[in-house]
């Protein structure tokens, strides 16, 4: 044994470098096929269970998609189709191609905010919640001031004077005139019934609907103008805001909390995750994103808040 050591020592010493080189490549290849190979082997698992469970879930699948339940030779092709997907899904792992590819990211990245939409507090919210609730959204629950009232056009595009034509009329109206009498036309309605200030707005402009609010009842007023033209109004009606009891609108101001308290959970969750990751921008992006870069992302910024997941925050 100790001769046949010399005798290799005195081949390696007088061994060619390049020769000496050879057998080490060839060792390394020989260690990387005996222990990496058997690991990526072991990463991918060639069996596949088709348990009770997962053949309950393609018959339900089935049955809520056509309505009755499969026959025996129906579930057998089910079952081959998700076997058949199940080995191409393993394969595409195994030779890695969920990496780099912007519609498998996607997806992942959407089913994960699917399930972070899916956790919700079950407990039933406290009246004293619901309570603080309605008075910090008071405004959503009460009924805004509205306004019956018809107008009369003079456009801005049709006449050289149209406020010296509309304070004509407003004169032969206030002596008598038809109070149904037109003058141009116009995509807004003649009669509005019950309009609130953002319809009015909508139609009219601001300023429009900010001034409806001082004219008087039940005679022929104006001109007031408009973005179009100016107009004459005869307000008929005037509904003052009016605020429920917290009785009468409970159920929605419930309803309302739980989807604001749902909102809150999940930004939370999502903050949590989110937390955990350093962004580092490359220098030569500092140029186009300028200094203090800080990404923002979605659903950050604008979403009701909750105080500890029972009440929201003023």
């Amino acid at each position: 044994m100790i001769r046949l050591r010399s005798i290799g020592a005195a081949l390696f010493h007088r061994a060619d470098p390049f020769f000496i080189f050879l057998i080490i490549a060839a060792a390394i290849l020989l260690y990387s096929l005996a222990f990496d190979a058997p690991q990526t082997q072991e990463t991918v698992s060639y069996r596949i269970d088709i348990t009770p469970a997962r053949a309950a879930s393609l018959q339900a699948a089935w049955t809520q998609q056509k309505g009755a339940p499969p026959s025996s030779q129906e579930l057998k092709a089910l079952i081959a189709e998700f076997v058949e997907e199940e080995i191409f899904f393993r394969e595409a792992l195994r030779l890695g191609l969920d990496e780099n590819d912007t519609i498998v990211r996607r997806r992942l990245a959407q089913k994960m905010a699917f399930i972070l939409a899916g956790q919700e507090d079950a407990a039933p919210p406290r009246d004293e919640d619901l309570r603080k609730y309605y008075q910090d959204n008071i405004d959503r629950y009460t009924a805004p001031e509205t306004f019956s009232f018809r107008q009369i056009f003079f456009s801005d595009a049709r006449r050289d004077d149209p406020l010296r034509d509309a304070q004509d009329a407003l004169l032969r109206l206030q002596q008598g005139a038809d109070g149904d009498m037109r003058a141009d036309p116009s995509m807004a309605p003649y009669a509005f019934q019950s309009a609130n200030a953002d319809i009015i707005a909508g139609w009219f402009g601001t300023a429009f609907a900010q001034q409806i609010r001082t004219v008087q009842q039940g005679v022929w007023v104006g001109p007031i103008r408009s973005a179009y033209g100016v107009h004459l109004i005869y307000l008929e009606e005037k509904t003052l805001a009016q605020t429920p009891s917290f009785e009468a609108v409970r159920e929605r101001v419930a309803s309302d909390y739980k989807a604001a308290r749902r909102v809150s959970q999940q930004e939370q969750a999502k903050a949590s995750i989110i937390d955990r990751y350093e962004v580092h921008l490359a220098p030569e992006l500092m140029s186009a994103t300028g200094p203090g870069f800080v990404p923002e992302f979605e659903g950050e910024t604008g979403a009701e808040t909750m105080d500890d997941g029972k009440g929201p925050q003023p």
